[in-house]
């Protein structure tokens, strides 16, 4: 009797195989979508993909059931629901958005949502939503965009302060020319020093205006970061009033940078300004100065890469009323204040963020809302530190005194 040779052909149990169609399925679902999440029509989240879970922070299975709103920013959810509606209404369509999702542990991220419907697919039944994280991309377009507005708006003031500055010039020169005909006992001699008194308050805000567009006239040398800082703690001491303790820790070594001390002492006298409104109840004010070293990948608050290396770090901290998030960004932005009208310019630290980054430095913010802020200025050190304290970390105590202009629209307060 001839056998057969031919394989036999043995048949896998039903169980076995749906499971192993089911891994398949998912194993593809998980390598072809990437994160996703499945929806409903009224936006319940019907499952997930582990790599869509685990991109809001979420285990597999624990989206499933929630209301897939909840999940994005309130601002962004009435032009999601309006998204989805269409969305709907419109079989195999699909649709991008990009909005702010929320995070299990309450932060926020920026998502790419491409949604495809497929609630009539046979087998899917849902709409189906894969995501990509673009929050570091939307921080760097954000920055660009700052950017751009904080160099159209430079452009201008330079404009508006160049003609603004030929009319005060006219203003300014007829008052003194008025005056010198005056007798002191003339009753409109008043009028016209008050005219003469606002003409050189608007020169000063055209000339910091001007400020913001081209960079300033300065005299660079070597600066004792040290000997500044005492100067301005001492003129603080007369700024801010009894009710406001001022301190000023120093590095026991002197730190040397290369800047213009008088920009430097301005840009500290701003902040010094800045940190006393922001305690009208008393506090206390600390500039403190230290070394730093700053490794690979360190940023400043306005986002840019900042050069690695030694640098002198002055510290202007406040216990006073501390800012949101939404202020902390937009500081730096010229014109803007969260001061009274009349009370401020809101170009103090825009001025002083540009000194600063001239000077090959960065400006750092931290705020918390009621208790307090700490503006933290990274320059560069200059050379070896280890020279003698005699040698150049001298104060002006003894020498002659500068005298620094500092915004205040006192005489237009009734």
């Amino acid at each position: 009797m001839a056998t057969s040779s031919r394989p036999v052909h043995r048949s896998h149990e039903p169980g076995a195989s749906a499971f192993s169609a089911e891994t398949r399925f998912r194993a593809v679902i998980e390598k072809c979508l990437g994160a996703a999440l499945f929806f409903d029509s009224g936006g319940t989240v019907r499952g997930a993909t582990p790599s869509g879970a685990r991109l809001l922070g979420y285990e597999p299975g624990e989206l499933d059931g929630t209301d897939g709103f909840e999940h994005i920013h309130p601002e962004d959810r009435d032009r999601i629901r309006r998204a989805l509606t269409a969305l709907v209404a419109t079989p195999d369509a699909t649709h991008t958005e990009v909005y702010r999702g929320c995070h299990k542990d309450g932060s926020w991220c920026w998502l790419e949502a491409r949604a495809v419907n497929l609630l009539f697919e046979a087998g899917v039944g849902a709409l189906v939503v894969t995501y990509r994280d673009v929050t570091a991309q939307q921080r760097q377009d954000e920055e660009r965009r700052q950017t751009a507005r904080q160099e159209a708006t430079r452009e201008l003031a330079s404009g508006v302060a160049s003609d603004l500055n030929n009319l005060l010039t006219i203003v300014n020169g007829y008052s003194e020319l008025a005056l010198a005909e005056l007798r002191s006992d003339d009753q409109v001699r008043q009028m016209v020093e008050g005219i003469k008194a606002a003409g050189s308050r608007a020169a000063v805000i055209t000339g910091q205006l001007l400020a913001l567009s081209r960079r300033p006239i300065s005299q660079p040398g070597i600066v004792f970061l040290n000997a500044v800082v005492s100067d301005v703690a001492r003129m603080a001491r007369r700024l801010v009033g009894d009710d406001i303790e001022v301190v000023a820790p120093l590095n026991d070594r002197p730190l040397r940078i290369h800047a213009d001390r008088e920009q430097m002492e301005q840009v500290l006298v701003n902040l010094v300004v800045n940190a006393r409104d922001a305690m009208p109840t008393g506090g206390a004010l600390t500039i403190e100065t230290r070394k730093e070293v700053l490794g690979p990948g360190a940023k400043g608050t306005d986002g840019a890469e900042v050069r690695p290396g030694l640098y002198a770090r002055v510290a202007v901290s406040d216990t006073g009323t501390g800012m949101t998030e939404d202020v902390k960004n937009r500081i730096f932005e010229p014109f803007f204040t969260t001061k009274e009208v009349g009370k401020g310019t809101g170009l103090g630290l825009a001025i002083a963020h540009g000194v600063v980054k001239h000077w090959g430095g960065h400006i750092e913010v931290e705020t918390v809302l009621g208790r307090g802020t700490t503006f933290c200025i990274y320059l560069p050190v200059f050379g070896a530190t280890d020279i003698s304290r005699d040698a150049g970390e001298r104060s002006t105590a003894n020498g002659p005194e500068v005298v620094l202009m500092v915004a205040d629209e006192s005489a237009d307060r009734p």
